[in-house]
């Protein structure tokens, strides 16, 4: 059960379902969005009945049934920076996969293509 709503009044403002590259994180982050915005209630039991999918719900329980899952400030603060971090590493590979495809075609590499690859790796070294 989520006891300190808090967490994810900070989590749901700072990241985006899109920002989960997994399709089932993203399901799971969803339900629990919809279930804490309709001021449900926020257990394991709530969340499998609205996922649609078995295997996922078959795989989340094994995992709560192994571990218990205590969260603190810090937790959630480690865990937006990683998700951010690994977004924005996501987004520099893309810049960097055209670059090298520009240059390797002898195509004019826009001013403005290197400023957002060297935005990027300023944005990633700012989160620590």
């Amino acid at each position: 059960m989520i006891q300190n709503k808090n967490f994810l009044d900070k989590i749901l403002k700072e990241i985006n379902i899109s920002d989960f590259s997994v399709k089932e994180h993203q399901d799971i982050v969803l339900v629990i969005k919809n279930l804490y915005e309709n001021n449900e209630m926020i257990n394991s039991q709530k969340i499998f009945d609205k996922l649609n999918d078995q295997n996922l719900v078959n795989l989340l329980s094994k995992i709560l049934m192994k571990e218990v899952v205590l969260v603190d400030d810090e937790t959630v603060e480690r865990s937006i920076k990683a998700i951010k971090k690994h977004n924005l590493q996501l987004e520099l590979s893309d810049l960097k996969k055209t670059i090298k495809e520009k240059e390797a075609l002898k195509i004019e590499i826009e001013p403005e293509l290197l400023k957002n690859y060297q935005n990027l790796l300023f944005k990633i070294k700012a989160i620590v």
